[in-house]
């Protein structure tokens, strides 16, 4: 095939003028913009190492804050079985593995992923909810609870 550029007519008027004051407001706005840059996207420390902290001394440590019923009211699940699952889930998933960001800091422990996914089904609270508890933004949230019961499917599905 054979394309032949589409040719335009040339703007020759020349009828239009600008006073110095115009030229003078389009020079400003145009520096104001060529200044302007992207808003960078603000990044929220959560702290999640002093969060995890807190999730083990109140529920995994040997004399935690909260007993077992009360781990069992919150979880639905006695802690020895929620553990076996943390234990499964982070030998086979990648995802639920600790790991270090670009930034070096270190991401969420696995158990700090499988309670935000386990709390979301079984109160049926929104991910949000879960901010300032597990130091976890509201995506992070629904990503545990997505790759959390792919895995559950995966691992325990037969």
């Amino acid at each position: 095939m054979n394309f032949q550029p589409i040719r335009f007519p040339l703007y020759t008027d020349r009828s239009l003028s600008f006073d110095d004051d115009t030229l003078e407001i389009f020079e400003k706005t145009y520096n104001e913009l060529e200044g302007l840059s992207r808003p960078k996207k603000k990044m929220v420390d959560r702290d999640c190492i002093h969060a995890n902290e807190v999730l083990m001394k109140d529920y995994f440590v040997e004399n935690p804050v909260y007993n077992a019923k009360t781990f069992r009211d919150q979880f639905r699940l006695p802690k020895d079985l929620f553990l076996k699952i943390v234990g499964d889930i982070e030998s086979n998933e990648e995802w639920f593995q600790e790991r270090y960001d670009g930034r070096g800091k270190r991401s969420f422990t696995p158990i700090q992923k499988c309670t935000s996914a386990i709390r979301q089904l079984t109160t049926g609270n929104p991910p949000d909810q879960f901010d300032e508890y597990l130091g976890m933004s509201e995506r992070t949230s629904r990503e545990c609870l997505q790759f959390f019961c792919n895995a559950i499917i995966k691992l325990y599905a037969k």
